[in-house]
């Protein structure tokens, strides 16, 4: 409360509470991310002379500011008006009535149903439910229809309406005043709010997930990214990073699964395979490469793979074509893909060639240096967006140029599925040097546990090798690698059982059952 007119100590108030005549009016101003309200409690007239009149700036960080929390505030500036004339004249029992013409802040201020810390102005709202659970005395609510002086006569109004009138002009007149000093506001706690939660050193109105999520974890992931994509501080903050997350929120969670693994290269590549032990080497199933790494999916030298690669860019180059995107643009982009993969050492020479149209040759030097692998992992730079859409303008068309780059991320993760759903293809259709490896090494393993026959094993394990040789060198990989772990923990079983059922073994074991049943065992 930054302002309070008070004539006699508020006893007339006082008064008119104890018989249940007593009303308050508030209203508020908003504009220019700036709010004020303005409360006045009265007997009969707002024009008492014994009314208690007050006005304030309302607190809260200026993103936070709207109509709808100067309405607030001067119901709050209402309740502390009131709270204060019960305090000091000890009142104990009566009523007031409050009115406000926000009906949509009546109703959420005057209701006790749960209300959630992530909804806008939570901090006034539990501040004002909870003063309004502390006063000794009953409050009544009322709407109040607002701006009742357009177009008619203020002696035909009731005081219900003059008083909103009048608190009204109140709040824009404070308004004023606060915007020629130069005043900015701020957030403060409530006297009666139970709790807050300050971030960065300015208290929130509401506790909002998400951006509070962003700001305590974006710097973590942006230096992870940076590293994992060999990129320096000066490429993170030039990549678009807001529609990459609308691309990736729109994406069906098994395609935003697999355009994570691929983007943080933990995926079943040969490297990964390799590490995780699930394989003796990291060869590409798809050429002699003995070290497949992530960028490998992409640009195998294999010929099926750059058929597969072609492919895939005449998809993208169909979808460019489709949205109207430039065409100087969609040229660069495909030729600047196609020499990520057959790199070109005199690439930026050749950049000066390329239109400056719309500031394409600018976004074409920028992702040169965050990279074209990059750009297929969907982290393009943020001018992108802006070259396509001043070629919709150009065009007169009403296409933005963030929908389309959103759109163009999704395309290119696309790209990435595809040579990775070809690489398996490959891998589960082809004989590769590693798979004809471990089927020899199987082979001679087999061919081992035949040579040893039945010795060691069990009568009921016997059928392991009722079956010819041949017949079970003819299973594939799995079957030949299972039937050698399950021969393999026959004879384990076999040669344990033996052990165990050994004459000296079992003469020591009824040994050490007697000497423990007759009691002459150790205490």
């Amino acid at each position: 409360m930054q302002s309070v007119d008070v004539v006699d100590n508020g006893r007339s108030i006082a008064a008119a509470i104890i018989q249940g005549s007593a009303r308050a009016v508030s209203d508020g101003s908003f504009k220019n991310a700036m709010g004020t309200s303005a409360s006045i409690l009265f007997h009969s007239k707002a024009t008492d002379p014994n009314r208690i009149i007050s006005v304030n700036s309302v607190p809260g960080n200026r993103e936070e500011q709207s109509a709808y929390r100067s309405e607030l505030a001067g119901v709050s500036g209402s309740l502390s008006l009131i709270s204060a004339v019960c305090t000091v004249h000890d009142i104990h029992t009566g009523s007031i009535t409050i009115g406000l013409d926000g009906e949509q802040a009546m109703i959420a201020a005057s209701e006790d149903w749960p209300l959630s810390p992530a909804r806008p102005d939570y901090d006034l709202l539990t501040d004002i439910r909870a003063k309004v659970f502390r006063l000794p005395i009953k409050v009544h609510w009322k709407w109040i229809k607002g701006h009742q002086d357009d177009g008619a006569s203020r002696d035909s109004l009731d005081e219900w309406a003059q008083a909103n009138i009048y608190m009204d002009s109140m709040a824009k007149a404070y308004w004023n005043y606060l915007n020629e000093t130069g005043h900015c506001p701020s957030p403060q706690r409530f006297e009666d709010e139970n709790w807050s939660i300050s971030f960065q050193d300015k208290k929130l109105s509401r506790v909002d997930k998400k951006p509070l999520y962003n700001a305590i974890m974006e710097p973590t992931s942006k230096a992870y990214w940076q590293r994992r994509g060999n990129m320096s501080a000066s490429n993170i903050s030039t990549i678009d990073w807001e529609l990459i997350g609308k691309a990736f929120t729109n994406l069906t969670t098994a395609k935003k699964r697999r355009v994570t693994k691929h983007a943080s290269g933990h995926f079943g590549c040969g490297k990964m395979m390799q590490i995780w032990k699930f394989q003796d080497h990291a060869e590409c199933p798809r050429c002699p490469e003995p070290h497949e790494d992530p960028p490998h999916i992409l640009n195998c030298p294999a010929p099926s793979a750059t058929l597969r690669w072609e492919k895939a860019l005449s998809a993208v180059k169909v979808w460019m074509t489709a949205h109207y995107t430039m065409p100087e643009l969609t040229t660069a982009i495909l030729r600047c893909l196609h020499e990520w993969r057959h790199p070109n050492p005199s690439r930026r020479s050749a950049r000066a060639a390329i239109s400056t149209r719309f500031g394409l040759r600018a976004a074409i030097l920028e992702q040169d240096d965050i990279g074209w692998y990059n750009f297929l992992m969907g982290r393009l730079s943020i001018r992108w967006r802006d070259v396509q859409h001043r070629y919709y303008e150009w065009l007169q068309r009403r296409n933005t140029g963030k929908a389309w780059l959103q759109a163009l991320i999704k395309k290119v993760w696309e790209v990435s599925w595809d040579m990775w759903d070809h690489r398996n293809e490959v891998r589960t259709t082809t004989i590769t040097p590693a798979m004809i490896r471990e089927t020899e090494n199987l082979n001679e393993q087999i061919i081992e546990q035949f040579e040893e026959g039945e010795a060691g094993l069990g009568q009921k394990d016997h059928h392991f090798l009722d079956k010819p040789l041949a017949h079970v060198l003819g299973y594939d990989l799995d079957h030949k690698s299972q039937w050698l772990e399950s021969i393999a923990l026959a004879r384990i079983w076999f040669a344990n059982r033996h052990e165990v059922e050994s004459p000296s073994i079992r003469h020591q074991r009824e040994f050490m059952a007697s000497w423990l049943s007759d009691g002459s065992g150790p205490p």
